[in-house]
């Protein structure tokens, strides 16, 4: 192969080629690439960070659920003991009316018995006085008649 002035043409040609590009063109590549792995870098350790948070967000969530659930518990427990003390005072209130519709009801009757035996008293002194006076008017003369109210007043005056 000759070498001729064509080779060292091109030599000189690739030579400035390297010497531009390495000039104009390789820092702001180089720089280019090293902002992006910065960036990468950069964005990797976020992530790290991101899931170490992320992790002891999970704790802290598992942590206040488990209080959620302890404060509920308490919270049901509190429900339902009020709920049973509600029923045995609504139980007791209900003893209580009870007990005094009892009493009225027999004040009520006793009073109730009491105006019937009055009225029934009556009744049969009623019958007695007639069934008297019927059985006197048949049996009895008027000097009977005189001795037996002689006899009565001496009775009413003693």
């Amino acid at each position: 192969m000759d070498i001729n002035a064509t080779l060292f043409g091109q030599m000189l040609t690739f030579a400035l080629l390297v010497w531009f590009t390495m000039k104009y063109v390789w820092p702001p590549v180089l720089h280019a690439l090293e902002e992006r792995q910065q960036k990468i870098a950069a964005g990797l350790q976020a992530a790290e960070q991101n899931k170490i948070e992320l992790a002891q967000t999970l704790i802290k969530v598992e942590e206040q659920l488990a209080a959620s659930k302890v404060q509920a518990d308490i919270l049901l427990k509190q429900a339902v003991e009020r709920s049973e003390q509600i029923i045995e005072e609504a139980k007791q209130k209900a003893m209580v009316e009870n007990q005094r519709i009892i009493a009225a009801a027999q004040v009520e009757i006793k009073q109730q018995i009491q105006k019937e035996k009055a009225v029934l008293f009556k009744e049969v002194v009623d019958i007695a006085i007639k069934g008297a006076e019927y059985i006197l008017q048949k049996n009895m003369s008027s000097e009977t008649d005189m001795v037996l109210l002689n006899k009565f007043i001496e009775d009413q005056t003693s």
